[in-house]
């Protein structure tokens, strides 16, 4: 496993989301509820980023080249994710893998590249 340097870009959109470790339990006869609360947590970030093209700026192949770096889950990469989303406290920065082990990207007509790929990590 080895740790890929994430590029820098202005993304078109991020999508921060935290996902808790709990459970509701719901009675089906008095709909009573119940909570279970755990520890546990998972960040998922999306990242969109602009169209780019091979050789322009972006570079369209840095993006791909880190993805394929990425090696599906094998590696992590670090992200500061305060840079995306406001007043998270206790995180600054995440090692995190990509959430798919495959990527891909479109190309248009134009022979612009677009592509989003998503990183989780587990605290």
């Amino acid at each position: 496993m080895a740790t890929i340097t994430f590029p820098t870009a202005d993304f078109t959109s991020v999508q921060v989301e935290r996902l808790k470790a709990s459970a509701l339990v719901q009675s089906p006869f008095t709909y009573a509820q119940k909570v279970y609360r755990y520890p546990g947590a998972l960040w998922i970030a999306t990242f969109t980023c602009p169209p780019m093209t091979d050789g322009g700026t972006p570079d369209a192949g840095t993006w791909t080249s880190f993805l394929d770096d990425m090696d599906g889950h094998e590696n992590t990469t670090t992200v500061d994710l305060s840079d995306y989303a406001p007043d998270i406290s206790g995180v600054t920065s995440l090692s995190m893998r990509l959430a798919s082990n495959s990527a891909g990207w479109s190309r248009d007509v134009r022979g612009h590249f677009t592509l989003s790929f998503t990183l989780i990590e587990a605290v």
